[in-house]
């Protein structure tokens, strides 16, 4: 298997594996669908958010910024990350299985996700781990809160807005994780994905839009691309500031937007 290069700014580029989809994957005959390789592909919003989140994180904090990404996929948006700002980012999935038949052992979403993490070691240091994370789960919310009891100062995601019906449990996974801010980019695909989104977050209570933001294309390709459509950012934060934060927190002045 051939890993691609991908440039991810700050003259850095990182390597990673992905599915192309160029073959078909056989699944056992009369079976439901159980498997996803679509989390195996790099999609269009990962690197614009990158870049949108270079540019405008700040490091106003004497440690690095503590970063959560749900729904890591390839690795693009944490490796990347991880790679070019003061950061420690703990990538997640859900370990999908991405083998349809029983004699075609693919393995999992989240074994290809450490995969792509091991072989940028060199780039992200010990700035980047993996970790079990299915949106609205229990037992693997509580598992990631006992292993890092720090919390995180920033949740992020990129395409994670393509179900409706997910909205639900990404939203309960983000505001349990969310001291300080969740970004998430995402391409427009039928014209109501956020408005549907924004009234999901304004129905659970807990966070709050802070503003929406156009991101450019990273190259002209995107703007050709058969794929191209508006992508954006959605800047939220948690709504009862004063209590998302605990006691250190606020006699650090470790409060407020990262961005």
């Amino acid at each position: 298997m051939k890993a691609a290069r991908f440039p991810v700014g700050a003259g850095r580029s990182i390597s990673l594996h992905q599915f192309w989809f160029d073959t078909p994957v056989r699944q056992p005959r009369g079976s439901r669908r159980e498997a996803d390789a679509t989390g195996l592909k790099v999609w269009p919003t990962a690197l614009p958010l990158l870049m949108h989140l270079q540019g405008r994180l700040a490091a106003p904090l004497a440690r690095p910024i503590r970063i959560l990404e749900l729904g890591s996929g390839c690795g693009l948006l944490g490796i990347g990350l991880a790679a070019t700002c003061n950061a420690e980012v703990v990538l997640t999935d859900p370990a999908l299985p991405v083998a349809f038949a029983d004699d075609e052992p693919l393995g999992n979403t989240l074994e290809w996700l450490a995969m792509n993490v091991e072989l940028n070691r060199d780039a992200v240091g010990s700035r980047a781990s993996v970790e079990k994370l299915t949106w609205g789960d229990s037992d693997d919310m509580e598992a990631l809160r006992r292993k890092h009891p720090a919390g995180f100062d920033l949740v992020v995601g990129s395409d994670l807005l393509y179900n409706p019906d997910s909205y639900g449990a990404l939203i309960k996974t983000a505001q349990t994780f969310a001291r300080r801010q969740v970004i998430f980019g995402f391409p427009t695909r039928f014209g109501s994905e956020q408005q549907r989104f924004f009234e999901a977050v304004a129905s659970a209570g807990q966070l709050e839009v802070a503003e929406t933001l156009s991101l450019p294309p990273v190259s002209e390709r995107d703007e050709t691309s058969a794929m191209a459509r508006p992508i954006s950012a959605a800047h939220l934060r948690p709504r009862a500031v004063s209590g998302a934060y605990s006691r250190g927190d606020r006699e650090s002045g470790e409060r407020g937007d990262l961005i």
